[in-house]
């Protein structure tokens, strides 16, 4: 089965709750299936090596200091929730920098950000932890981004977290 990253809210966003009798019929069935399921999630730790090669650029740091200030283990950043907020910032913060630099004022509108933005394309992509951004300049949309293929794992009984992915592949649009 392949699916969209909403799917993973329905198995393991349960936290502090005590997962219901819905959920537990759920694992059961599954378990005894053999369903796989496969979606594109926002992004994977496995990404940056395939974008940038061994070592993975910018992701080696990024983990440490992850690892450093949040004191989880890299498998917490499997969501690539953590990775895209990173390189959401990097970007704007370069665009707002170069936005004082071209414009001449410290005092940066949210206009001259976006223009900054649109203009995040080609030479000027820029390098996150999850590989290049970059947008295109007629469509303003992200391009060239790759994407994990993802497995998701079967939730575990008792409602535990577990290991919830396994990667399989970086794919390109």
């Amino acid at each position: 089965m392949v699916s969209g990253s909403s799917t993973l809210g329905v198995c393991f966003d349960l936290k502090d709750r005590k997962p219901g009798a819905a959920l537990e019929k759920l694992r059961s069935r599954w378990a005894h299936s053999g369903l796989r399921v496969y979606y594109t999630a926002y992004t994977h730790p496995e990404i940056a090596e395939k974008v940038y090669g061994k070592g993975g650029g910018p992701f080696a740091d990024f983990e440490k200091a992850y690892r450093r200030e949040a004191g989880e283990p890299v498998s917490a950043l499997d969501s690539g929730q953590a990775m895209l907020g990173h390189d959401a910032t990097l970007t704007i913060g370069k665009a707002a920098r170069t936005a004082v630099r071209v414009y001449g004022t410290r005092a940066v509108t949210p206009r001259m950000v976006l223009a900054m933005l649109e203009q995040t394309n080609g030479k000027l992509r820029v390098r996150g932890v999850s590989g290049e951004t970059a947008f295109d300049p007629d469509t303003g949309e992200p391009v060239g981004r790759p994407l994990a293929l993802v497995e998701l794992n079967r939730p575990p009984e008792g409602g535990g977290s577990g290991g919830k992915y396994r990667f399989e592949a970086a794919i390109t649009p």
